[in-house]
């Protein structure tokens, strides 16, 4: 199999996640493209939710009553005492840490954060979730962190704190320190070589998870619904 086509760059905090969850599920989605990714009720819905608070924040304004259960977050952020607070910051970095355009050619990483609140040395990130809490694992605001400390040098700690919006959670936060730069980038980039690795052997793990039966549109054996 020729994988010429496929292009592994720039990285996603997502596209690394989905490999870890069942590398054989990334390789359906993003090389092979044969199964159709269906939004679902919850997907379109969380789609919806995040378009609406960017809105919210650019335009200074209330959400609408279906959102309604942003406005306390939403009151909270104005409150900040801030350079700046943004909705949908684009960051992207080349593969020695370096900041460059989202989407140029020598971007490596790049995500969109929805909520950064730059407070002179330090920065808060936000990150709406309307599924199921998962209050400990928190790599997706690391990689955020990574991108905000190498696109705003003067950051020296960041807040990232998840919002959990449909679950009775409370946020859950973690504080990251510019000290950490190095490990945040090798974690990702064990990943990726891990994914290059499969690339060049042609060799796809079948991960069995309780996300098989509802949530993958992938044939396999641990998939009830499309057995392979």
């Amino acid at each position: 199999m020729s994988y010429d086509d496929f292009s592994l760059f720039p990285v996603s905090y997502s596209k690394l996640n989905l490999f870890r969850t069942c590398p054989n599920q990334f390789k359906a989605k993003y090389i092979d493209k044969i199964v159709e990714f269906k939004p679902t009720a919850a997907t379109i819905y969380g789609t919806e939710l995040h378009a609406e608070a960017e809105h919210c924040i650019k335009e200074n304004r209330n959400p609408v009553e279906r959102f309604a259960v942003l406005q306390p977050y939403l009151d909270s952020i104005r409150k900040f005492k801030s350079k700046y607070v943004t909705a949908e910051q684009e960051f992207a970095i080349t593969k020695d840490l370096t900041p460059t355009g989202f989407w140029d050619d020598n971007a490596w990483l790049r995500g969109k954060l929805d909520v950064l609140v730059h407070q002179e040395d330090k920065a808060q990130v936000l990150d709406w979730k309307s599924g199921k809490a998962r209050p400990t694992d928190f790599g997706e605001l690391r990689c955020f962190s990574l991108l905000t400390f190498c696109n705003l040098p003067e950051i020296e700690k960041t807040k990232n704190t998840y919002i959990w919006l449909k679950q009775d959670h409370p946020p859950t936060s973690e504080i990251i320190e510019r000290s950490r730069i190095q490990e945040l980038a090798s974690d990702l980039a064990e990943t990726i070589d891990k994914i290059e690795d499969s690339l060049n052997s042609d060799t796809w793990l079948k991960k069995s998870s309780g996300l098989c039966a509802a949530y993958c549109d992938v044939p396999c054996k641990f998939n009830k619904r499309y057995p392979a």
